[in-house]
């Protein structure tokens, strides 16, 4: 797994898909550096690019970026979830539409792990109820062992993980 954190997203370079947006987030950022200060770091964004197309995760992270304003950070597969709970034993299923897992405590409970609070679902006489299990909304794209603890999942051992 070559994954990398840039601006809390995480992307694994060894799929095309996430390269070509990890292409296009660092072309964004330095489009929204300061005009004179983008000029001095053209040869930078080219050697980023290049190391991103060759899944370079080591280079990309201990490279100082546009004098420290751009940050990447290597990702290491036990920091994902869903590869941490698997490994743990838990059951794990992910969303095909979204960016949700649903898992089984400790208590035999199911706990959505979202970064956004899923919509209510219309019944047959046409109100609108809420799904009923327990809902961890992240922010950032991380979640603590704390709140993990905090909603029944206690086999995990890293203090932080990245939702996807």
């Amino acid at each position: 797994m070559a994954s990398i954190e840039f601006k809390k997203e995480v992307y694994d370079l060894t799929l095309p898909g996430l390269r070509k947006m990890l292409h296009d987030e660092v072309n964004e950022a330095f489009n929204a550096l300061d005009g004179e200060v983008y000029d001095g770091y053209e040869d930078e964004l080219d050697t980023i690019q290049t190391l991103i197309s060759n899944q370079a995760v080591i280079a990309l992270e201990d490279g100082f970026w546009a004098n420290g304003e751009l940050t990447f950070t290597r990702v290491k597969e036990n920091e994902m979830l869903v590869v941490a709970l698997c490994k743990a034993g838990y059951k794990v299923e992910e969303s095909n539409a979204s960016r949700s897992i649903y898992v089984i405590n400790d208590n035999g409970q199911e706990i959505r792990i979202s970064d956004h609070k899923r919509p209510a679902f219309q019944t047959i006489g046409g109100s609108y109820s809420d799904h009923d299990y327990t809902e961890v909304i992240v922010e950032d794209n991380t979640i603590t062992n704390k709140l993990l603890r905090n909603n029944g999942i206690s086999k995990l051992e890293e203090e932080c993980y990245y939702l996807s």
